[in-house]
C-alpha cells in the first residue's frame, strides 16, 4: 500500500508518499511524475503505477541506509521535518457531500431508511490541513457532538458504484472531484450536544491514519 500525501517544504506544496517516518518527494524521485496530487490523479493509472515504482525505489534506498542522501537530494525527508497538508488543498471543481447516507444516522434524524440520500455541493476552496483550527461562529448542528462517532452500515443501495452512477446522471464528474459519502450517527442536532471552541475533532480511517483539528471560534 502507498500512502499518498501532500506536504509543504520550503513554502511549496509537494506530492509525496509517507513511508514509516519518511516522506518521499515523488516528483524529485521521478521527474516524469506530476508535482501535485491533483495532477497525479488526472494523469491516470500509468502515473499511479510510476508513483508506486518511485516509492519502491525510495524504500530500497532507506533499507540501504541512504536516508541522509535522500534528504540531501530533496527526495525524502523525516516526517517531522515537513508539514502535511490536505491531500488536495485546492480542489479543481466538485466537492459533493451525501447526507443521511448511513442507516443509523438516517434513523436518528427521523428519515425513513428507504429514503434516498441527500446530495449537497460545496464550493471548491482551500481545505484545512491536519492540525489546523476549524473555525466556526456558533453551534454546529450537523457535526459530531459526542466523544466519537463510528461509520456504520451504508444504505444498501448507496455503495460507491451506485453513488458515482447516480451523481453522473446530473453532473459531470472529473478526476480529482471529491465525494464525501455521508455522516455517521451521533450528530449534535440529534443528541443536543454541540461543538465549541477548544474541542478536538478526530477522524480516523483504519490503515490510513487520524486527522486531528481543533475547533476555534471566528
Amino acid at each position: 500500500m502507498v500512502h499518498l500525501v501532500t506536504f509543504a517544504r520550503d513554502g511549496a506544496a509537494r506530492l509525496g508518499a509517507l513511508e514509516g517516518g519518511t516522506v518521499f518527494d515523488l516528483h524529485a524521485l521521478d521527474g516524469s511524475l506530476p508535482a501535485d496530487m491533483l495532477g497525479l490523479i488526472q494523469a491516470g493509472a500509468a502515473a499511479l503505477e510510476a508513483a508506486r515504482g518511485a516509492v519502491a525505489a525510495g524504500r530500497r534506498r532507506l533499507r540501504a541506509g541512504e536516508g541522509a542522501a535522500l534528504a540531501a537530494s530533496g527526495q525524502g525527508f523525516p516526517a517531522a521535518a515537513v508539514r502535511l497538508l490536505a491531500p488536495i488543498p485546492h480542489p479543481a471543481k466538485n466537492i459533493v457531500c451525501l447526507g443521511r447516507n448511513y442507516v443509523a444516522h438516517a434513523r436518528e434524524r427521523g428519515s425513513p431508511e428507504d429514503a434516498p440520500a441527500v446530495v449537497q455541493g460545496q464550493v471548491p476552496g482551500h481545505l484545512l490541513p491536519p492540525g489546523a483550527g476549524h473555525r466556526h461562529g456558533g453551534g454546529l448542528p450537523e457535526t459530531p457532538g459526542r466523544g466519537h462517532q463510528h461509520a456504520g452500515e451504508w444504505r444498501s443501495s448507496a455503495g460507491f458504484p451506485t453513488i458515482v452512477a447516480v451523481l453522473s446522471r446530473g453532473m459531470t464528474l472529473s478526476p480529482g472531484d471529491i465525494i464525501a459519502t455521508g455522516t455517521p450517527e451521533g450528530v449534535g442536532a440529534a443528541n443536543g450536544r454541540f461543538l465549541k471552541a477548544g474541542d478536538l475533532l478526530e477522524a480516523e480511517v483504519e490503515g490510513i491514519g487520524v486527522l486531528r483539528n481543533r475547533v476555534a471560534r471566528v
